[in-house]
C-alpha cells in the first residue's frame, strides 16, 4: 500500500527488488473523498483533516481493505499511509514506515498545531492503533523512533530506524575540491520559512559583508518570498523543479553538481530528503541539529549541524571555519559520498526492512 510519487514510490520500487508483491495499491483513496478531504481542510484553514477521522477513513477505505483481503498478503507494507493503515494492523501483518509520529509533529510543524481538538483527537486514535497494532514499524531516524516508544508505549524490539535515500535516480557524485573563488550555496524546498530561507539569505550577505565572494540558488520557490524587497544580485530563485522530467532532472543535477554547499537551516525537519540527495552529489551540508536531520548529516563528518535557532552570523562562522581548511572540505564531501553508498539509499533501507521483517517473523525478539 503506497502511493505513486516521492519517497513512497522509492521505497516500494526498492521492496520490490527483495519481496514478491501479491499487490501495489498506488490509488488507496476514492476521488470522493480526496476531492472533500481538500475541500473540508481549505474550508476551515487547516483545522479539518479527514484523513484524521477514524469514521470518514474507514468509509472511504473500505474498497482498499476488500482489496487487501482478497489478495490475502503475507505482509502488508504501510508506506506513510497511518489514516489506510489502521484499518487493517487487526487482520494483517502491517509494516508501518513513516518519518515521525503524529505526536511528534504537534508543537513542532505549525501546520499540525492548527489542528481542532477533534481532529487532533481522531488522528492520535489512527496513529496510536497503527503504531500498537503495527507488525513492525520503521522509522527514518531515532528520533522519531524515540516517540513512538515514549509517547505511544510501541516496544522497541518492534521500532526501527533505518536512514531514508535520495530521490534521485542515476546520480554519480565526484569528490569535491574547494574552490579558490566564489563560495556557491544550494537551498532546496518549499516551505520556506520552516527550511529557514531567510536565514539562509542572511548567511549569504553576511559572508558577503564579510568579503567572501559567496552565491545562493534556490530550489523550490520564486522571488516572491522577499516580499518587494530587492532580490540580492547573488541570489537566484529557479522555483519549483520537476525532477520527473528530463529537462526538470538535469537542471536540478547541475544545481546540485556546481553548488559548494548545501545550506538549509531549517527549523523543523523530519528526516530532510534533500540531504541525502546533497549526500549523493558530494556535497557537504550545513543544517539545523533538530528532528530526523541527524541522521541524515552526520556532524562533523558529512555536514555541520547548528543549533535550533542560530543566526546568520553563527552560520557565516561556521561555514568560514570549515573552508579556512580545504582538506577538511575535501574529507567532508568524500564522507558523504560514503554515507551515501553505504546508508543514504533506498536499496540498503530496503535491505534492512527485509532483514528486520524476516528476523521478526522467525520470532526474533
Amino acid at each position: 500500500m503506497t502511493f505513486a510519487s516521492g519517497s513512497p514510490f522509492f521505497m516500494r520500487r526498492a521492496l520490490e527488488r527483495r519481496v514478491e508483491p501479491a499487490l501495489v495499491i498506488d490509488d488507496p483513496w476514492p476521488r470522493w473523498f480526496l476531492g472533500a478531504k481538500s475541500l473540508a481542510t481549505t474550508a476551515t484553514v487547516g483545522r479539518f483533516h479527514a484523513d484524521w477521522s477514524p469514521r470518514l477513513t474507514a468509509l472511504a477505505g473500505a474498497r482498499t481493505v476488500a482489496r487487501v483481503r482478497a489478495a490475502r498478503p503475507d505482509i502488508v507494507f504501510a508506506l506513510m499511509a497511518s489514516p489506510l493503515a489502521h484499518l487493517l494492523v487487526d487482520e494483517f501483518r502491517v509494516v508501518h514506515a513513516s518519518d515521525t509520529t503524529l505526536h511528534a509533529m504537534f508543537g513542532y510543524y505549525n501546520s499540525f498545531d492548527k489542528f481542532s481538538a477533534s481532529t487532533r483527537r481522531g488522528g492520535e486514535i489512527i496513529e496510536a492503533k497503527v503504531l500498537r497494532g503495527a507488525f513492525l514499524s520503521v522509522f527514518a531516524s531515532d528520533w522519531a523512533r524515540q516517540s513512538a516508544i515514549r509517547d505511544y508505549g510501541v516496544p522497541p524490539a518492534v521500532a526501527h530506524d533505518f536512514a531514508w535515500g535520495a530521490n534521485v535516480d542515476n546520480v554519480r557524485g565526484a569528490a569535491r575540491k574547494l574552490p579558490a573563488g566564489e563560495l556557491r550555496f544550494l537551498f532546496n524546498g518549499v516551505d520556506w520559512k520552516r527550511k529557514g530561507g531567510a536565514i539562509a539569505v542572511s548567511t549569504i550577505a553576511e559572508l558577503t559583508r564579510r568579503g567572501i565572494p559567496a552565491r545562493l540558488d534556490v530550489i523550490g520557490r520564486t522571488d516572491a518570498v522577499m516580499r518587494g524587497a530587492p532580490t540580492p544580485a547573488n541570489v537566484t530563485f529557479h522555483g519549483f523543479i520537476g525532477k520527473t522530467t528530463e529537462t526538470g532532472a538535469s537542471k536540478f543535477n547541475r544545481l546540485y553538481a556546481d553548488a559548494t554547499f548545501f545550506l538549509l537551516p531549517t527549523q523543523a525537519e523530519c528526516f530532510g530528503i534533500s540531504f541525502a540527495e546533497a549526500a549523493h552529489h558530494g556535497l557537504p551540508c550545513i543544517g539545523t541539529a533538530t528532528g530526523g536531520v541527524p541522521a541524515a548529516v552526520r556532524h562533523g563528518v558529512t555536514g555541520l549541524l547548528l543549533p535550533p535557532g542560530a543566526p546568520a552570523a553563527a552560520y557565516a562562522d561556521a561555514i568560514m571555519e570549515l573552508t579556512s581548511s580545504p582538506p577538511a572540505y575535501e574529507a567532508m564531501s568524500r564522507a558523504a559520498l560514503a554515507d551515501a553508498a553505504a546508508r543514504l539509499n533506498w536499496d540498503t533501507w530496503a535491505e534492512k526492512v527485509a532483514t528486520a521483517v524476516s528476523h521478526r517473523l522467525s520470532g526474533g525478539a
